[in-house]
């Protein structure tokens, strides 16, 4: 459970803040240019909806595309016996050009 909120607290607190601020910028607006209760509400309700979704979309885009990139990144990887392999490789590689060039 612990893990669950570490994961996903951010993100309520992102989406809470956002959903506020928008909201109410909405009722405010609504309610200075005079428009009824009711108007006011319906629209309050609907952007919240909108924000909600806009919201949800959007962090499922951003972690799909987080998880494809990190995917990718796994596939380019090299084994670490082969990175191991050709560090090796080089370094006696260069050693013995180093050598090749002091002694000539």
């Amino acid at each position: 459970m612990r893990d669950f909120f570490k994961r996903y607290i951010p993100e309520f607190v992102y989406g809470a803040v956002d959903g506020t601020v928008t909201t109410f910028a909405v009722v405010a607006a609504s309610a200075g240019a005079g428009i009824s209760s009711s108007v006011i509400l319906i629209l309050g309700i609907a952007n919240l909806i909108a924000d909600g979704f806009s919201m949800g979309s959007s962090a499922y885009l951003a972690a799909s595309a987080e998880h494809e990139e990190s995917m990718r990144d796994t596939q380019k990887r090299s084994s670490p016996k082969i990175i191991g392999t050709s560090n090796i490789l080089s370094f006696r590689g260069s050693r013995q050009r180093t050598s090749i060039a002091i002694f000539d």
